[in-house]
């Protein structure tokens, strides 16, 4: 039986908006301006319970930048529930400092000689390919790759293209792994 620290029961209590948008996805018509419109009318400690057809990895991105932390979980096949909390809002992340900026899935950006890669959010097989190319186009040295899940049918690929994994680390909900080309022993 739920409590009230479940966040689901929370924010049952403390809804400041809710948003099912499984509907207008079905017709083919993109959510995200509703999703930004309600977000804006939820108070601080108050939450926006949205429903939608999958987890929503880079909307709930975009919302931890305004100042929500989420919790999301699959209440029937096709069917998730994301709870949002507003803990804060854009001005809070500004007094903690800059925030990192929101990525879109398949962005890739550089940092010194490391090539990065946002991969969250992507359905299979988009996140192997977008390495791969990555790889095969011959111009990273060393790639970052900021992914969702451990990639198992990336490593045998890499191998056959004379990369590896050098490192593997989980942050929170993010996997990210360092690639490089093998190194050949003396």
């Amino acid at each position: 039986m739920p409590n009230d620290t479940d966040w689901f029961v929370q924010a049952e209590r403390h809804c400041g908006e809710a948003l099912d948008v499984r509907p207008l996805l079905a017709r083919g018509q993109d959510p995200f301006a509703r999703v930004m419109e309600a977000s804006d009318r939820v108070e601080p400690g108050a939450f926006l319970i949205l429903d939608a057809p999958f987890d929503p990895a880079p909307l709930r991105r975009v919302l931890a930048g305004k100042g929500f932390t989420s919790l999301g979980r699959e209440v029937a096949p096709g069917h998730w529930r994301i709870c949002f909390r507003r803990d804060g809002g854009e001005e809070a992340g500004a007094a903690a400092g800059p925030a990192a900026p929101v990525r879109l899935p398949g962005e890739t950006w550089r940092e010194g000689h490391v090539t990065h890669i946002d991969l969250r959010g992507l359905a299979p097989p988009g996140p192997l390919t977008a390495v791969l190319r990555l790889v095969d186009g011959g111009e990273a040295e060393m790639i970052m790759v900021h992914h969702d899940r451990d990639p198992a049918l990336l490593y045998p690929e890499l191998e056959a293209r004379g990369w590896e994994c050098m490192a593997r680390q989980n942050h929170g909900d993010e996997i990210r792994l360092i690639l490089r080309p093998a190194r050949t022993a003396p």
